[in-house]
């Protein structure tokens, strides 16, 4: 009935809820509104994420954003994702712990960091800016496979004691058959 109408905008809206690991009861509105598609996830932890996508015809790109507020971390961050058929480009700004899958082990504020990638989803670049848990402002960057804050790599810590090392001390056991 309304093909071929600019003032009518097709609407299609899902919304549920669910439970995640840690008891969070989440309450999602799924949205697609005129050819836009955005998720808003409201927990009851007072965290919130947003997420919208939308596709680009003649230039042949997908654009993803997604908004994210914790209630309790500080973290604020938005990350958009342009994809086209040669090329990715993430730029992340706000307040975050983590670069995409790249934990930072602490909040940095006034994040403006684009990240590329190639074709096959390998970053070729990491370039930009951001604040430590100290105020001062660091620079990112991306070599030999590795973020870099400030020329140095980001340490991975998963927090646990690595056995194996030299000032760990040593037991010793003996064992009997009877």
């Amino acid at each position: 009935y309304f093909e071929g109408d600019d003032s009518h905008t097709e609407t299609h809206s899902n919304i549920y809820t669910w439970e995640d690991w840690e008891g969070t009861i989440w309450t999602v509105v799924d949205k697609d509104e005129g050819g836009v598609w955005s998720s808003t996830a409201t927990g009851s932890n007072g965290d919130t994420r947003i997420t919208s996508n939308s596709w680009n015809d003649s230039t042949q790109t997908n654009t993803y954003t997604e908004v994210f507020v914790s209630a309790s971390t500080g973290v604020n961050s938005t990350v958009v994702e342009a994809t086209s058929p040669s090329s990715v480009t993430k730029t992340y700004t706000g307040a975050s712990v983590s670069l995409g899958p790249n934990p930072l082990h602490e909040l940095y504020t006034n994040l403006n960091v684009v990240e590329t990638l190639d074709q096959y989803w390998n970053t070729t670049n990491i370039a930009g800016t951001g604040d430590n848990s100290d105020g001062v402002t660091v620079t990112f960057s991306y070599a030999n496979y590795e973020l870099l804050v400030d020329g140095e790599p980001v340490k991975a810590d998963f927090g646990f004691d690595d056995m194996f090392s030299e000032d760990q001390g040593g037991s010793e056991s003996e064992w009997t058959d009877e």
